[in-house]
């Protein structure tokens, strides 16, 4: 369903992104363990692999199934991926 038109916090639509609007330079998780969290402290390889996954879209959805999508983008828990 990507590629509807709207607005991806609404619908399962492609968003237009802004500079800086998604990724690692506007990450919660980056910020916190770049400001010491927990004096957590990532080596510069461990920098590079979670900015680069962040960077690269890291999957959002646990799912592929339209309703559990919802639930979760309405903030609700879903049920980890079955196993083949």
């Amino acid at each position: 369903a990507w590629g509807l038109p709207g607005d991806f916090r609404q619908s399962n639509a492609e968003p237009v992104t802004q500079p800086d609007h998604f990724g690692a330079r506007n990450s919660k998780l980056v910020a916190m363990l770049d400001q010491g969290h927990h004096r957590v402290q990532l080596e510069a390889e461990d920098w590079d692999r979670l900015v680069t996954w962040i960077d690269t879209n890291s999957l959002f959805y646990g799912t592929f199934l339209p309703d559990l999508q919802q639930q979760q983008q309405a903030g609700g828990r879903i049920p980890g991926p079955g196993l083949e």
